[in-house]
């Protein structure tokens, strides 16, 4: 009796057991259930989401039907509005393939983790001023702690282990309509704003707007393409990078896409360029100043370069200046532009205002175009450009001996490669793996021949100039100096007179074999005549001498370095042939979209979805 007491409690047992079990199972099949039906359940994942990854509702809640809820990122024209005021550079998508983020990220996940690393390196106090919402430092101090655990580069630039010097370098200070607010004023409150993430066709998308499509294009050197058969707008830029458009489903999804392996994996150290030169210089701008509510450019029409190359001062005026500063305005930035592009119409005969910017009435030289050529190379080393800034700046500084400068500008390279102190590997994270490469086998002369300029594809180009940047900022951390003012400043004051000198000696020659109607008879002096014809590819050869026989390099030989950068840009950058049929109705008085549908064709803002989704 009592075996069979215990058989029947066993056995009740047992029961109660396989009753608990199967309930656990079909409670845990629910919760299952409803964890994979959330729409949003890729939100919880860091390997797509990255540092924006949100946590899922606790167990319990999620079988009540909770469901997971989408965090507050920053929106791609509040990312480019935080750029266009300093927090960050290209640089930070030179080394987006080191990065924290996966590779099974979405494209928006990754540029903005990206320029969130970027603005990283600022002092949290430094971006509270900026007005930066909580959600998005509390993103910004997790990038960080990534950062303090893993390589960084930024000990290239702390002062006691030096290699490199930052060469970006803030637009002057004006205080011109620093009391004038820009009537639909760019306010700082709107840096870094955020929005939700949305389910598009079974991914989470950011909502952008035209104008932002195509300033991200902009920035990242992104020539958007329409073929009108197939109604598809794609483009692949720097960095790796490229976006493609659907136009045929709604709402259109935008791919954004950062490949994991491309043609430079590990690029050579730098600080890049800024967003405002990018888009400024690829709709033919120069910046030269800037305030709390304005960013002051020299506007490049047929006339402006007319002016540039026979020494006319350029006045401001307010009107329509032409197509491509039109359509500038319609891109989101943190400050409105004023546009200087009224040539004078009679010159200075003592030549004090050769390549003036100044007051419509003549009183005030604001700055000149010698002084915005000069700021180009400390950060406005652009991956493309309007093709009437990229021969204004030929003009004023390549002289009449360009030669073999751009081959030996690589040659520098490589013996400063072979110069710095190091290992391998400290040398792999300053110059990056192409110059490491052809300076292990040597065989780079005999297939890249850099003596007669080419225009360079975007990748090309983005690759290309990082290297210019990488040599800049080496060059600014070795040259000789007893001042007490700042490397990079020194560097640019001494650059600014190279350029003033080429550039006036460059007027007064253009003068000479094209007179124009009551221009002054300036005489062209010996010394300037050699400024002109100075051969650069010798010069930078005597530099190659002095580094090879480890004499130190003097502000004098740093000079010539930029100077040969600057004009080995201009020269080389892609050109971007924007036309007023081009550009779309939406503007005013500018034409439609031409009629005729095309294979291949530069896309305008007319082309772009007004809303769009950014996967």
């Amino acid at each position: 009796m009592l075996v069979w007491t215990q058989v029947q409690t066993i056995a009740t047992c047992v029961g109660l057991l396989a009753i608990l079990l199967t309930v656990g199972t079909l409670i845990h099949s629910r919760y299952l259930r409803l964890r994979d039906s959330d729409p949003l359940r890729d939100v919880v994942n860091p390997d797509i989401m990255g540092v924006f990854a949100t946590k899922r509702p606790s167990y319990l809640r999620v079988l009540f039907g909770a469901k997971v809820t989408a965090p507050l990122v920053p929106s791609i024209g509040g990312l480019i509005r935080a750029g266009d005021i300093g927090l960050w550079t290209s640089e930070a998508f030179s080394h987006i393939h080191t990065r924290r983020c996966s590779t099974t990220a979405t494209g928006w996940v990754a540029l903005a983790e990206t320029t969130l690393s970027g603005m990283s390196q600022l002092e949290d106090s430094v971006l509270r001023d900026m007005e930066i919402p909580a959600d998005v430092l509390a993103y910004i101090r997790e990038v960080r702690k990534w950062h303090g655990s893993s390589h960084s580069s930024t000990d290239l630039y702390e002062a006691e282990s030096r290699q490199l010097v930052r060469c970006i370098r803030q637009l002057d200070r004006e205080a011109r309509h620093a009391t004038e607010v820009p009537s639909e004023s760019k306010s700082r409150l709107a840096v870094c704003q955020t929005e939700k993430p949305w389910l598009h066709r079974g991914s989470l998308c950011l909502s952008v707007a035209a104008s932002e499509t195509m300033a991200l294009a902009t920035i990242l050197g992104i020539p958007l393409e329409v073929n009108d058969y197939t109604q598809t707008i794609k483009g692949i830029g720097a960095f790796g990078s490229s976006l493609e458009i659907g136009r045929q489903i709604t709402p259109p999804k935008i791919e954004l896409s950062f490949p994991p392996h491309w043609s430079e994996p590990v690029p050579s150290y730098s600080s890049g360029y800024t967003t405002v030169m990018a888009k400024n210089i690829a709709f033919g701008c120069v910046p030269f100043s800037e305030n709390e509510y304005w960013v002051n450019a020299i506007y490049f029409n047929d006339d402006v370069l007319n002016a540039i190359k026979t020494g006319r001062a350029i006045t401001d005026i307010s009107g329509y200046g032409g197509a491509s500063m039109q359509y500038l305005w319609q891109l989101p930035a943190a400050k409105s532009s004023s546009s200087y592009f009224h040539p004078r119409s009679h010159w200075v005969e003592d030549g004090s205002r050769i390549g003036a910017v100044e007051s419509m009435k003549g009183d005030q030289i604001y700055v000149t175009w010698q002084r915005a050529v000069a700021g180009i190379p400390f950060g406005g080393i652009v991956p493309q450009s309007c093709s009437l800034v990229a021969e204004a700046v030929a003009f004023s500084v390549a002289g009449t001996n360009l030669g073999g400068c751009i081959n030996e500008i690589e040659e520098l390279i490589n013996d400063l490669y072979y110069l710095v102190p190091g290992t391998d590997d400290d040398k792999l994270t300053i110059f990056g793996n192409f110059v490491q490469e052809r300076c292990r086998t040597r065989t780079w002369i005999e297939t890249d021949n850099w003596t007669r300029p080419v225009r360079l594809n975007t990748p090309s180009a983005a690759t290309t100039f990082g290297r210019y940047m990488n040599l800049l900022e080496i060059v600014a951390a070795r040259f000789q100096s007893r001042d007490g003012l700042d490397r990079m400043e020194i560097l640019f004051r001494k650059t600014h007179e190279c350029v003033a000198a080429i550039y006036k000696a460059a007027v007064k020659v253009y003068l000479l074999k094209a007179p124009q109607t009551d221009a002054p008879a300036w005489r062209l002096t010996a010394e300037e005549k050699q400024v002109l014809e100075l051969d650069l590819a010798s010069a930078l050869a005597s530099v190659r001498g002095k580094l090879k026989r480890t004499d130190l390099l003097t502000l004098e030989d740093a000079t010539v370095i930029v100077r040969c950068i600057l004009a080995a840009w201009a020269v080389q950058v892609p050109i971007i042939r924007w036309k007023d049929e081009m550009l779309d109705s939406d503007l005013g008085p500018l034409s439609t979209i031409p009629p005729l549908p095309r294979i291949r064709r530069l896309a305008v803002l007319g082309d772009l979805p007004q809303v769009a989704g950014l996967g």
